[in-house]
């Protein structure tokens, strides 16, 4: 992308980078909301009270941002979650607008797009880049750090080098320093058309099992030509695993269910009965949720698989059970009256004793769209459940935030 030159900071990547220590430049973001309309958001409201990786970028829909660095990032977004960081963050200097339509096309829900318009955040980085003479105009050094409540603990900075360096900044690099012995996560990919029911169904196999996927949705560029060349079969989903091929939602059972893989665990042997049901032992879970029925349900299969479980009704009662006794997992539901999720678990994250900095905490709720995704990982969530329950994936999901 030319000649990443700084206006201010000129230093290569060291062990120990001098914005380390340093507290993230406090500035205020114009970001497009779905009602079309301009909001502001401050960097302060992003970063305090909560445990943030934030990586920036030269710009968007460009080759390496787009194919490799926010999508690399929102794939480990749940690895993130249960080690304790609260939110994704990306930046570029690029307007609302430009961001907005970006973000979509990228459909990466886990990760909060900030539009650093005028290269304010950059600036006070000292990661703004000179790019006139590429006629780029001013952009971002690309970057990653690590915020602890504002501060920054660890940041890796690509070097003031020709073109478009990237090999410090990425998802993998920051992620094996916050937890140096984090397994690779399992490639899985899957050709999809949109209303199967299979492929539904595959989908719902690869969440039991914790597996992120990426999907290749047949379209007018993408065909089922495409995928007989690839696999010999004119049907949806075929699903590949680490280069493997698999087949259908019966054969990724079958597969399942022979080498119990894992996201978390990379090539484990652990079957599913042995990491989720009937392993909750000595997990103490508080559920969160104004219907009866629902908050009777959860409990009664978390009790079932060994957990230690309370249940509230509300926020408030939630907030009230925290102040005495103390989980090792939160399951919220969000359309609550008087004080939703949100309002909750942005409370917890806010705790003055700082335990709910890194509480693991899950969003159980109807609300399932990308945008409910976003703004429950925007809030504080780590995982993200849909309504009405799964029972093996709910037992799943609350092993994996409790092992972490």
């Amino acid at each position: 992308m030319g000649d990443l030159s700084l206006l201010a900071d000129q230093e290569s990547v060291a062990e120990r980078h001098p914005l380390e220590g340093g507290r993230v430049p406090s500035v205020a973001f114009r970001v497009l909301g779905e009602d079309g309309a301009l909001h502001e958001v401050r960097s302060d409201e992003v970063f305090a009270g909560r445990t943030v990786v934030c990586f920036g970028l030269p710009g968007a829909f460009t080759p390496t941002c787009s194919a490799a660095h926010v999508p690399r990032f929102n794939q480990l977004a749940s690895e993130f979650g249960v080690r304790g960081v609260h939110r994704l963050v990306c930046t570029a200097v690029n307007d609302p607008y430009v961001m907005s339509a970006w973000a979509k096309t990228q459909r990466a829900n886990r990760i909060l797009f900030l539009p650093d318009a005028e290269g304010a955040f950059a600036r006070g980085l000292g990661l703004l880049v000179d790019l006139r003479d590429a006629g780029l105009g001013f952009r971002s050094r690309r970057y990653a750090i690590l915020v602890r409540d504002g501060r920054i603990d660890k940041a890796f900075v690509e070097p003031a080098e020709p073109g478009d360096p990237f090999g410090v900044s990425d998802a993998d690099t920051m992620l094996a320093y916050i937890d140096p012995q984090a397994a690779a996560l399992v490639p899985v990919a899957m050709f999809v058309r949109p209303g199967c029911p299979r492929c539904a169904r595959a989908r719902s196999l690869l969440d039991e099992y914790g597996l992120q996927f990426e999907e290749i949705e047949l379209d007018e560029s993408v065909t089922i030509t495409a995928v007989r060349a690839v696999t010999g079969r004119s049907t949806v989903p075929q699903v590949f695993v680490r280069g493997r091929w698999i087949g259908g939602a019966d054969d990724l059972e079958r597969y399942l269910a022979a080498n119990g893989v894992t996201a978390a665990q990379g090539s484990s042997t652990v079957a599913p009965d042995e990491s989720a049901g009937g392993g909750l032992g000595g997990t103490r879970v508080l559920v969160v949720d104004d219907d009866a029925e629902v908050r009777d349900l959860v409990t009664t299969l978390l009790g079932a698989a060994g957990a230690d479980v309370r249940a509230a009704g509300s926020a408030a009662e939630a907030r009230a059970t925290l102040a005495s006794w103390w989980p090792s997992v939160l399951l919220s539901d969000i359309g609550m009256p008087g004080e939703d999720g949100y309002e909750l678990i942005r409370a917890v994250r806010r705790s003055a004793d700082g335990r709910g900095r890194v509480l693991p905490a899950a969003a159980l709720t109807a609300h399932v769209e990308d945008e409910d995704r976003r703004r429950a990982f925007a809030a504080g969530y780590q995982a993200h459940l849909a309504k009405p329950v799964d029972p093996d994936a709910l037992i799943g999901l609350v092993a994996r935030l409790a092992h972490h």
